[in-house]
């Protein structure tokens, strides 16, 4: 029996995305094969699909049309067939614009082609030779091919298998799914302030890359013209053995948006736009900590020498609520004794200092919290021998890793057995950073303190945002329902 291609080969041969496949399979243009009856996978003899693209092709393939009756009718199909061929003739001159070559150079041979207005040489990381000019594209290319030499193991020769093809009309350059995330990651590269990504979201966003590739590659899904809803949704249900909920719609959403991104700079056609609303699942649940919790950790972190900056950590997460990036960055002048407020401060559009990093805030905005009167004492009390209120031994900022893997070496698992979780639930050793942002957004809620308020000190404009962050304590929420007459005797 005659080996049978799947839709995403028919696709890739003709150089068209699965969705137009698919279209003209329903419209009876291309012949297909369910093997297994109505709903099941798709499959093609590749020799028919051909012959059919030729007979429709063919100038002797045409339908039976009725004349029309009247002139204006027949100025009306005039004009439609003129606009048919000047549509076909821009395509074709548009094809001819990226068709690609294969340059031989001294040591190596690469697919020269021109996306838009500039040449481009693949068979490395970044191909943009820079230049409208193929005179000039040229020598780039020998100066570039020079610049590699003979070093085949810095050369990524995987683009130019797919060069291999012979290029045509249908069959345009299509950008392979590395390509096409090393593309938006790197046009995503600029400063901050010009609209660029933090480096916390750039390391995030390659993670998500890494999944995806991986994935495309075990299913043999080469190019983003091939990446489809139901591509996404395979892919989704894969990821739910693995993954939680959030962190599977943030995967999806990555992928929509750097196929959208790909078409909007016509690196690929709107024909492959996923039309898919997502509907973001709630955040993973948190641990908020109890009040007797907290304290326990202060009285054991003033007890730990080896590691200073433990205790004021815990007391100024504990009573101010801010990011554990936001906790490590504060400085010595950040804090305003003297009016008793403490400075949140973002530096995204602050001027780049020589060897210092910008301070970034999440939602990029500054903002004021008061200081609490115990964390107000010890700052009083503390001797400041750095620029920054987090320092070690050795007087120098802490990171994140330096500092997480102490606190939970040194402070949640020697307190676990003191506060054992209820089974099968989360508990005192579930507690990271992020749990005392939940712990005093909760507190503010029992005194009593205004939301707006709280909305302000958290850095959140949204309540349903803030409310995530509420936990209802057991004595408050008995104590107020002991206040209810609900008609019992």
């Amino acid at each position: 029996m005659k080996p049978l291609a799947t839709i995403q080969e028919v696709a890739s041969v003709l150089g068209r995305s699965v969705k137009t496949i698919r279209r003209r399979v329903d419209k009876g243009q291309i012949p297909a094969i369910q093997e297994g009856g109505k709903g099941t996978e798709l499959r093609f003899d590749l020799e028919d699909v051909i012959e059919a693209i030729k007979a429709a092709a063919s100038p002797h393939h045409q339908t039976n049309q009725t004349l029309p009756t009247n002139a204006a009718a027949r100025r009306r199909n005039g004009n439609k067939n003129k606009n048919k061929n000047e549509i076909n003739m821009k395509g074709q001159n548009m094809a001819k614009k990226e068709s690609s070559e294969i340059i031989r150079c001294a040591n190596h041979a690469w697919r020269l082609f021109k996306r838009g207005d500039t040449f481009y040489a693949d068979g490395r990381k970044h191909g943009n030779l820079g230049t409208d000019s193929r005179k000039e594209a040229i020598r780039e290319l020998q100066q570039l091919d020079d610049a590699f030499g003979d070093d085949s193991e810095s050369f990524d020769t995987s683009v130019l298998l797919a060069a291999s093809t012979v290029v045509t009309d249908s069959n345009k350059n299509p950008i392979g799914i590395e390509e096409g995330w090393n593309l938006y990651i790197e046009r995503r590269t600029i400063p901050i302030h010009l609209g660029g990504l933090k480096p916390s979201s750039i390391r995030k966003y390659k993670g998500h890359r890494k999944r995806f590739i991986k994935y495309c590659r075990k299913k043999g899904i080469k190019y983003w013209r091939d990446v489809t809803r139901e591509v996404l949704e395979a892919y989704a249900t894969k990821l739910d053995v693995i993954l939680a909920p959030i962190t599977i719609h943030d995967d999806l959403t990555m992928e929509i948006s750097v196929s959208n991104w790909l078409i909007k700079n016509k690196f690929i056609s709107h024909d492959c736009k996923i039309y898919w609303k997502l509907a973001k699942p709630p955040g993973a649940e948190q641990y908020c900590y109890e009040r007797d919790e907290v304290s326990r950790m202060l009285e054991l972190a003033a007890t730990i020498k080896r590691y200073p900056w433990m205790y004021p950590l815990i007391l100024l997460l504990s009573h101010t609520g801010i990011r554990i990036g936001s906790a490590i960055n504060l400085k010595w002048a950040d804090i305003d004794t003297r009016n008793e407020v403490i400075h949140v401060r973002d530096e995204t559009y602050k001027k780049r200092v020589a060897g210092e990093e910008r301070r970034l805030v999440k939602n990029k905005k500054s903002r004021i919290i008061p200081i609490h009167r115990a964390l107000l004492d010890f700052v009083r009390k503390h001797e400041r021998n750095s620029d920054y209120f987090l320092v070690g031994k050795d007087g120098r900022k802490r990171s994140y890793s330096h500092t997480l893997t102490p606190f939970i070496d040194h402070i949640i698992k020697p307190l676990t057995t003191e506060f054992p979780p209820p089974k099968g639930e989360l508990g005192f050793k579930d507690g990271r950073f992020h749990s005392f942002r939940h712990f005093f957004v909760s507190e503010c809620f029992d005194a009593g303190i205004p939301e707006c308020d709280i909305k302000d000190w958290v850095g959140h404009s949204e309540s349903k945002i803030v409310a995530l962050y509420r936990h209802i304590r057991s004595e408050s929420a008995k104590a107020k329902m002991s206040l209810g007459n609900f008609g019992a005797v």
